[in-house]
Protein backbone atom coordinates (compact mmCIF):
# COMPACT_ATOMS: atom_id res chain seq x y z
CA UNK A 1 0.00 0.00 0.00
CA UNK A 2 0.75 3.79 -0.53
CA UNK A 3 -0.16 6.78 1.20
CA UNK A 4 -0.45 9.90 -1.37
CA UNK A 5 -1.63 13.11 -1.09
CA UNK A 6 -4.78 13.42 -1.85
CA UNK A 7 -5.92 15.11 -5.70
CA UNK A 8 -9.46 15.13 -6.48
CA UNK A 9 -8.45 13.74 -10.14
CA UNK A 10 -8.17 10.26 -7.99
CA UNK A 11 -11.24 9.95 -7.83
CA UNK A 12 -11.55 9.39 -11.45
CA UNK A 13 -12.49 6.17 -12.61
CA UNK A 14 -13.22 4.45 -9.23
CA UNK A 15 -16.22 3.08 -8.09
CA UNK A 16 -16.98 3.98 -4.58
CA UNK A 17 -18.83 0.64 -2.69
CA UNK A 18 -21.88 0.11 -1.40
CA UNK A 19 -24.27 1.71 -0.18
CA UNK A 20 -22.63 4.90 -1.12
CA UNK A 21 -23.21 4.70 -4.80
CA UNK A 22 -27.03 5.79 -4.71
CA UNK A 23 -26.21 8.70 -2.81
CA UNK A 24 -23.00 9.76 -3.57
CA UNK A 25 -22.81 11.72 -7.21
CA UNK A 26 -19.47 11.32 -7.66
CA UNK A 27 -18.74 14.56 -9.37
CA UNK A 28 -20.36 16.47 -6.51
CA UNK A 29 -18.38 14.25 -4.23
CA UNK A 30 -14.74 14.75 -5.93
CA UNK A 31 -16.04 19.20 -5.61
CA UNK A 32 -16.83 18.60 -2.11
CA UNK A 33 -13.45 16.10 -1.61
CA UNK A 34 -11.34 19.01 -3.51
CA UNK A 35 -13.20 21.45 -1.37
CA UNK A 36 -12.10 19.20 2.27
CA UNK A 37 -8.78 18.63 0.67
CA UNK A 38 -8.29 22.67 0.23
CA UNK A 39 -9.03 23.01 4.18
CA UNK A 40 -7.31 20.18 5.94
CA UNK A 41 -4.61 17.30 5.16
CA UNK A 42 -6.30 14.77 3.00
CA UNK A 43 -4.50 11.65 1.40
CA UNK A 44 -5.18 8.74 -1.08
CA UNK A 45 -4.48 4.98 -0.04
CA UNK A 46 -3.74 2.94 -3.20
CA UNK A 47 -2.92 -0.33 -3.65
CA UNK A 48 -1.15 -2.24 -6.38
CA UNK A 49 -1.28 1.65 -7.85
CA UNK A 50 -5.55 1.81 -7.76
CA UNK A 51 -7.00 3.96 -5.91
CA UNK A 52 -8.86 1.79 -2.67
CA UNK A 53 -9.39 5.03 -0.91
CA UNK A 54 -9.32 8.94 -0.29
CA UNK A 55 -10.09 10.96 2.68
CA UNK A 56 -9.08 13.47 5.68
CA UNK A 57 -10.01 15.55 7.68
CA UNK A 58 -11.60 19.19 6.75
CA UNK A 59 -9.99 22.18 9.58
CA UNK A 60 -13.80 23.57 10.45
CA UNK A 61 -12.87 25.60 13.28
CA UNK A 62 -10.63 26.40 15.99
CA UNK A 63 -9.63 22.49 16.66
CA UNK A 64 -12.40 20.82 15.67
CA UNK A 65 -12.49 18.85 11.93
CA UNK A 66 -14.45 16.88 10.31
CA UNK A 67 -13.54 13.83 9.26
CA UNK A 68 -14.49 12.51 5.41
CA UNK A 69 -13.62 9.29 3.31
CA UNK A 70 -14.26 7.26 -0.16
CA UNK A 71 -14.04 3.90 0.00
CA UNK A 72 -13.82 0.74 -2.97
CA UNK A 73 -14.34 -2.66 -2.37
CA UNK A 74 -10.80 -2.63 -2.98
CA UNK A 75 -10.93 -2.14 1.04
CA UNK A 76 -12.07 -5.23 2.00
CA UNK A 77 -9.03 -7.15 1.34
CA UNK A 78 -6.88 -5.27 3.04
CA UNK A 79 -9.25 -4.24 6.16
CA UNK A 80 -6.87 -4.94 9.01
CA UNK A 81 -4.10 -2.83 7.25
CA UNK A 82 -6.79 -0.02 5.91
CA UNK A 83 -8.07 0.29 9.93
CA UNK A 84 -4.65 0.48 11.25
CA UNK A 85 -3.88 3.09 8.21
CA UNK A 86 -6.67 4.94 9.02
CA UNK A 87 -6.58 5.10 12.57
CA UNK A 88 -3.14 5.90 12.99
CA UNK A 89 -3.28 8.92 10.47
CA UNK A 90 -6.75 10.25 12.01
CA UNK A 91 -4.14 10.46 15.51
CA UNK A 92 -1.56 11.73 13.61
CA UNK A 93 -3.44 14.37 12.37
CA UNK A 94 -5.50 15.01 15.76
CA UNK A 95 -1.97 15.41 17.40
CA UNK A 96 -0.46 17.47 13.99
CA UNK A 97 -2.94 20.16 14.25
CA UNK A 98 -4.31 20.35 17.74
CA UNK A 99 -7.68 19.10 17.37
CA UNK A 100 -10.07 18.69 20.46
CA UNK A 101 -12.53 17.47 18.11
CA UNK A 102 -13.39 15.49 14.90
CA UNK A 103 -16.97 14.55 13.83
CA UNK A 104 -17.90 12.92 10.77
CA UNK A 105 -21.84 11.71 9.62
CA UNK A 106 -22.32 7.67 8.44
CA UNK A 107 -25.56 6.80 6.24
CA UNK A 108 -28.03 5.39 9.26
CA UNK A 109 -28.85 2.32 6.97
CA UNK A 110 -24.95 1.26 6.43
CA UNK A 111 -23.86 -0.80 9.50
CA UNK A 112 -20.34 -2.00 8.55
CA UNK A 113 -19.84 1.50 8.53
CA UNK A 114 -21.04 2.58 11.52
CA UNK A 115 -18.87 -0.38 13.57
CA UNK A 116 -16.07 0.67 11.99
CA UNK A 117 -16.30 4.01 12.40
CA UNK A 118 -17.05 3.28 16.32
CA UNK A 119 -13.86 1.35 16.36
CA UNK A 120 -11.72 4.31 15.60
CA UNK A 121 -13.18 5.59 19.09
CA UNK A 122 -16.46 8.21 17.35
CA UNK A 123 -19.38 7.81 19.69
CA UNK A 124 -22.52 8.34 17.88
CA UNK A 125 -24.10 11.78 18.87
CA UNK A 126 -27.50 11.76 16.65
CA UNK A 127 -29.61 11.66 14.34
CA UNK A 128 -29.39 14.04 10.79
CA UNK A 129 -32.46 13.29 9.23
CA UNK A 130 -32.87 14.51 5.76
CA UNK A 131 -29.39 15.84 4.88
CA UNK A 132 -29.04 13.64 1.78
CA UNK A 133 -28.71 15.73 -2.14
CA UNK A 134 -31.82 17.09 -3.30
CA UNK A 135 -34.91 14.65 -3.51
CA UNK A 136 -32.90 11.99 -1.42
CA UNK A 137 -34.36 11.10 2.37
CA UNK A 138 -31.17 9.63 3.38
CA UNK A 139 -30.60 10.16 7.26
CA UNK A 140 -27.31 9.98 8.65
CA UNK A 141 -25.64 9.64 12.36
CA UNK A 142 -23.37 12.18 13.19
CA UNK A 143 -20.40 10.89 14.95
CA UNK A 144 -17.83 12.64 16.97
CA UNK A 145 -14.09 12.13 18.09
CA UNK A 146 -13.24 13.85 21.68
CA UNK A 147 -9.36 13.90 22.40
CA UNK A 148 -8.84 12.24 25.84
CA UNK A 149 -8.62 15.03 28.19
CA UNK A 150 -12.15 17.14 26.54
CA UNK A 151 -14.35 14.02 27.70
Amino acid sequence: MEILRFDPTHLRGITPREPDPPGLNLPCAAIRAGFFAQHGPAYTLTAHGRVIACGGVALLRDRVGEAWVITTAEVDRYPFLFHKTVKRGLAIIMEEFGLRRVQAHVNREWPEARQWIERLGFSEEGLMAAIGAVGEQIAYIRYGKVEKKYE
